[in-house]
């Protein structure tokens, strides 16, 4: 299943099932001279209906001023962007209240789990 990068996909033409909350995993700063560095990190994730993980989805909130943004989420029915959709090396099964650990990391190029 795994892609060393991740696919683009237009989320809201698939019939797929969330398993967690939305959650904002990384920030970045586009005025620091750190954006550069690679960072790292686990994320957790609550799980809130059972069943199989086999990928996760994500997009982006590029916030352009104090009260205007570009929203990439399959759920901004005004959006042309797709979402990237990375496949993990199994498939994990989850359960309803659990936790579920993922290895975040980007560098200078991509954004992987």
């Amino acid at each position: 299943f795994r892609s060393p990068s991740y696919e683009q996909i237009r989320l809201s033409d698939l019939k797929y099932e969330r398993r967690s909350e939305e959650k904002s995993i990384l920030h970045f700063d586009f005025y620091s001279p750190l954006l550069d560095q690679p960072r790292s990190g686990w994320q957790k994730f609550r799980i809130q209906h059972s069943g199989p993980v086999n990928a996760i989805a994500f997009w982006f909130r590029l916030d352009l001023d104090e009260e205007e943004s570009l929203l990439t989420s399959p759920d901004n029915p005004t959006t042309c962007w797709k979402q990237a959709l990375q496949f993990l090396e199994e498939v994990v099964e989850v359960s309803e209240g659990k936790m579920l650990p993922v290895w975040v990391s980007h560098d200078q190029t991509r954004i992987s789990f």
